[in-house]
């Protein structure tokens, strides 16, 4: 029996392109609950990466996949369709929480390490998860911050390694 990966995407282009999006991801869930099978889109490349209790936002897609997420199905999609999007995912049993973004052909994964799950502990005199100064009731949402820090983390080093632009707006390496 397989664990299932709770995975939550916003895909990113114009309301025309979104709008066939959300009929994709209606017409899997469609015949998913007519079938009673897994459906992927007529140009998925491999069978892996089946949905499963798609829930359909305005701007949002939550459901759950096999073990993992399905990132290759989601570049497809938005190769397909060329959009964009940011991807959170989780599968605790097996130690699997992170967030991809996919734009102009360059996919972006930060996931916590076993060390980020070590480190979590639950304090009963606290009535929760302590992390810095700050205590979270729930284990998700501490998981959801230490991968915010991540992300930041991340992004303040990118930012500081960047060289400084000249005044024709060209880096000095350019």
């Amino acid at each position: 029996m397989a664990n299932w990966c709770n995975n939550s995407v916003v895909f990113s282009a114009d309301e025309a392109t979104l709008d066939k999006i959300r009929n994709l991801f209606m017409e899997i869930q469609q015949k998913q609950e007519a079938g009673n099978s897994f459906q992927l889109p007529s140009f998925a490349k491999s069978n892996k990466g089946v949905m499963r209790d798609i829930i359909i936002g305005k701007h949002q897609f939550s459901f759950e996949t096999r073990w993992e997420p399905n990132l290759e199905l989601m570049i497809e999609t938005a190769q397909f369709y060329g959009a964009s999007f940011v991807s959170r995912f989780a599968e605790l049993g097996n130690g699997i929480c992170g967030e991809a973004s996919f734009s102009d052909k360059t996919l972006r994964l930060v996931t916590l390490d076993p060390e980020d799950f070590m480190a979590i502990r639950y304090e009963p005199t606290l009535r929760g998860y302590p992390w810095g100064d700050e205590v979270f009731e729930y284990e998700g949402d501490l998981l959801d911050h230490i991968l915010d820090e991540k992300i930041k983390k991340i992004a303040d080093i990118r930012d500081h390694t960047r060289q400084p632009e000249n005044e024709t707006g060209l880096s000095s390496g350019d």
